[in-house]
């Protein structure tokens, strides 16, 4: 699946999902000023929301807190997330991480309408973009990886 992939719109955000088990809002809200590759790590701070507002319609705002207080976190990079980021030439790590051909921020809703679309294109069982996390938690934990370390990496409360 992850090498269908390569260079669509959201393979940075679907790497962040899964290797650095992290929301939809979260992938969407990360900007380069909190990503860290000298140190190999990023800082979970804000989140990308979509709210509905009966008169304004839809709207996205970037908000400066995330789920909860355990939520803002310091991840480690992997190696294959390492990798899909370096892929963006340096003078390009400003602003958002996930960006639309348009050049502005991922919308959470496209991310996961996109990883639906991709997953009838290479003819996949349907998943939700959401199992990415579940996934990857399961991994860790199937590899003997301390269930408190792995909450604190999927900014779940203990």
């Amino acid at each position: 699946m992850f090498g269908s992939l390569e260079n669509d719109t959201i393979e940075i955000a679907v790497h962040l999902l899964f290797f650095g088990i992290l929301r939809r809002e979260e992938a969407c809200g990360l900007d380069w000023s909190h990503v860290d590759m000298l140190h190999k790590e990023f800082h979970v701070r804000q989140v990308y929301q979509q709210f509905s507002d009966p008169q304004k319609g839809k709207m996205l705002i970037l908000a400066e807190k995330t789920k909860t207080d355990v939520t803002m976190r310091d991840q480690p990079i992997s190696e294959i997330l390492y990798t899909v980021l370096s892929k963006v030439p340096e003078e390009k790590r400003t602003g958002p991480v996930c960006i639309g051909l348009n050049g502005k921020r991922l919308e959470p809703e496209y991310l996961s309408d996109h990883f639906s679309d991709m997953q009838e294109r290479i003819h996949i069982p349907h998943r939700r973009l959401y199992d990415l996390r579940h996934t990857a938690v399961t991994y860790l934990l199937s590899k003997d990886v301390a269930f408190p370390l792995v909450q604190v990496l999927a900014g779940h409360k203990r």
